[in-house]
C-alpha cells in the first residue's frame, strides 16, 4: 500500500479519534467506532510496517485485524439498532472467526515464531487453513450483511408505529454502508481468488485496491457516526406512554382489553379523526404516537392497533396524510401563494424539503410545485 494513501488515511483516522474522544455524553456505540478506527489506524501502519520488515507481530496484526474491523461493526451497528427496539439480540456470535482465528494465530505465529522467510512465504502464499478462515470469513460478511439489511428494514417498520417524523432516526447511511461492506468483500473474495487461481500476479496489487476500499468505507461510517442524531429523547417512546402522564389519566384509560373489538376500533377511530380535525396535532413537527394516545386515554399499543386496521397503514403515514391535505389545501388557496412551498410544508409539520417532495409524490403523484400549478384557485 502506498505510503501517501497511508498517510492520509492515518491522518484522517487520527481526526476522527479527536472528534470522538471530544463528544459529550458518550454512548458504548461511540466507544466501539472509536475501536474500529484504531485498529484501521492499525491495519495502516502494519500495512507499512510489514513491507519495511516483516516480523511475527506485524504479520500476527496483518491476518487478524481485518476479521476484528467486521466484528466490531456488527457490534456498532447491533448496538445503534437494539438500544431503541430494546430486542437485546445476542451477540457472542459476532466473534465466531475472530476469537478461535486469533487464538490460532497467536499459537502459530506469535509462540512458535517462524522466521521472516516463512513469514514472507506465508504473506503471498497462505496455507489451506488460513484460506479457508479468510474465505469463509467473506462468505460470513455478506451473510450477515443481508440479515443486517434486514433488521435495519424492520427497524424503520417500527419506527413507522411510533413516530410522525423519521427522517433523523433512520440510518440509511448505516443500510449504504452495510451495502458497501458486502460490496467490498465480495469483491476482496474475487480478487484473492484471482491471484491464488493466478490471473492476477502481484498480491500488493490486490491488498491496495481492497485497504484503499477499506479506508474509504471507514471513513464514510466514522463521518456519519460522528454526526448521528442523538436518539436517545426518542427511546421511551417505543415501550411506554409519554413520561408526563399523569397516573388518574392512565387509570381512567378506557381501552385496557387485551382484544377491541370491532365496535371499540370504530369508536377510536372516530374519536381520533376528530382530535385531529379539532386540535391539528399534525401540525407538531415531532409528533409522537404516545402523545396521542395520552390525549385519548389510550395506551400507544392500543392506538397503533386502531390505526392500523382502520387506516390500514402505520401511525408514521396516518399523519403524514393529515399534513399532504393540509397543504394540498394551503397551495391551491390564491391566499397564500406569497409564501414559499417549503414555508407552508412547516406550517403543516413537515420538518424538511426531502421528506415533503418524497412524502407528497408518493401521495398525489404530483411534487409539491407542481400540484401548485394544477390546482391553484384562479
Amino acid at each position: 500500500m502506498s505510503t501517501t494513501i497511508i498517510t492520509i488515511g492515518i491522518s484522517i483516522i487520527a481526526i476522527f479519534l479527536v472528534f470522538i474522544l471530544n463528544k459529550r455524553e458518550k454512548e458504548r456505540s461511540d466507544y466501539y467506532l472509536l475501536m474500529i478506527n484504531v485498529l484501521l489506524g492499525l491495519m495502516l501502519f502494519t500495512e507499512f510496517w510489514i513491507r519495511e520488515n516483516i516480523t511475527p507481530l506485524n504479520y500476527f496484526l496483518h491476518v487478524n485485524i481485518s476479521l476484528w474491523l467486521f466484528s466490531l461493526y456488527l457490534l456498532y451497528a447491533l448496538n445503534l439498532i437494539d438500544q431503541r427496539l430494546k430486542s437485546h439480540t445476542p451477540i457472542w456470535w459476532v466473534f465466531i472467526f475472530s476469537i478461535p482465528f486469533t487464538l490460532i494465530t497467536s499459537w502459530d505465529i506469535l509462540w512458535l515464531q517462524p522466521s521472516p522467510e516463512i513469514l514472507s512465504e506465508r504473506y503471498r502464499n497462505p496455507s489451506l487453513l488460513y484460506h479457508v478462515f479468510f474465505k469463509s470469513h467473506m462468505l460470513f460478511v455478506i451473510g450477515v450483511g443481508f440479515w443486517l439489511l434486514r433488521l435495519l428494514s424492520n427497524f424503520e417498520s417500527k419506527l413507522k408505529l411510533e413516530f410522525s417524523n423519521i427522517e433523523d432516526l433512520r440510518m440509511h447511511w448505516l443500510r449504504n454502508y452495510t451495502i458497501v461492506l458486502m460490496g467490498l468483500y465480495g469483491f476482496s473474495l474475487i480478487a484473492f481468488l484471482l491471484y491464488n487461481f493466478g490471473f492476477v500476479s502481484q498480491i500488493d496489487s490486490v491488498y491496495l485496491v481492497v485497504n484503499t476500499l477499506t479506508v474509504v468505507a471507514v471513513f464514510y461510517l466514522s463521518f456519519n457516526g460522528i454526526r448521528e442524531y442523538n436518539l436517545a429523547q426518542f427511546i421511551d417512546a417505543f415501550h411506554s406512554p409519554v413520561e408526563s402522564a399523569r397516573p388518574a389519566l392512565q387509570a381512567k384509560a378506557k381501552y385496557e382489553s387485551s382484544t377491541l373489538s370491532p365496535k371499540d376500533l370504530k369508536g377510536i377511530y372516530s374519536e381520533l379523526e376528530t382530535l385531529f380535525k379539532q386540535q391539528q396535532l399534525f401540525t407538531e413537527p415531532q409528533l409522537k404516537l404516545a402523545q396521542v394516545a395520552q390525549k385519548l386515554e389510550l395506551s400507544p399499543h392500543h392506538l397503533s392497533q386502531v390505526i392500523n386496521t382502520q387506516f390500514g397503514r402505520p401511525f408514521y403515514e396516518y399523519v403524514a396524510h393529515y399534513r399532504v391535505e393540509a397543504l394540498k389545501s394551503k397551495l391551491s388557496d390564491p391566499n397564500f401563494q406569497h409564501l414559499t412551498i417549503l414555508a407552508l410544508a412547516l406550517e403543516v409539520g413537515f420538518n424538511s424539503k426531502a421528506s415533503l417532495n418524497r412524502i407528497f409524490k408518493a401521495q398525489t403523484g404530483l411534487t409539491p410545485s407542481q400540484y401548485q400549478r394544477t390546482h391553484l384557485t384562479k
